[in-house]
């Protein structure tokens, strides 16, 4: 369900996107504001997460104020499904994140395609899904606090815009998984995304 609404997002913003390359009018604010949306492919870092899920999507929507500026900022509803396999659970287990998150972006050159930094802080929650028992030692929900870290380019043509990023995410207060090796701790949740989006600016 929440792959279908987020395909349905992008359609739309792909649509409106479509429309905007077709206007000429000046932006509503020579600050620059935007809304995106996409998809891409995601990984967790630790290494007992890496043996316990199979790399997954991620997906996306972004609004951001301040795009024709050197600094803008940006806040975004993000989502991920990942397989998971352990003992105890069901062979079809999916592990699904949710999450909000704050950004503050950072332009390198001002061209037409532009390379920037992004730093930024936010919340997701993780949740089995497609489990009718659960027997693990993995925790059926987690809620962890999130830093962001990317690196990207855009492209502006007229008011489509279209953009690409690379995403570590380290995660805190991590309790999904314990690790074996040193009862007391917990695996770490740090993840891996490679995101293509596409939008408009207003």
């Amino acid at each position: 369900m929440k792959v279908a609404l987020a395909a349905l997002i992008a359609a739309a913003v792909l649509l409106f996107s479509r429309a905007a390359l077709c206007e000429e009018d000046a932006l509503l604010s020579r600050y620059g504001f935007s809304l995106t949306a996409g998809a891409g492919v995601t990984g967790f870092v630790d290494t007992d997460m890496r043996e316990a899920t199979d790399p997954g999507g991620t997906w996306d929507v972004r609004v951001a104020g301040g795009t024709r500026l050197p600094v803008a900022f940006e806040a975004a509803y993000v989502g991920s499904a990942q397989s998971i396999d352990a003992l105890g659970l069901d062979s079809d287990a999916v592990l699904v994140g949710t999450g909000l998150e704050g950004a503050v972006r950072v332009d390198l050159l001002p061209f037409e395609a532009n390379p920037y930094v992004v730093a930024g802080a936010g919340w997701t929650r993780y949740e089995l899904a497609n489990t009718e028992t659960n027997t693990s030692s993995v925790n059926r929900r987690d809620d962890v606090l999130t830093l962001s870290f990317a690196v990207g380019a855009d492209v502006h043509v007229g008011r489509l815009l279209l953009d690409a990023r690379a995403v570590m995410r380290p995660t805190f207060d991590n309790e999904l998984l314990p690790d074996s090796a040193e009862p007391g701790n917990r695996t770490r949740l740090d993840s891996l995304s490679l995101l293509v989006r596409g939008g408009f600016e207003l």
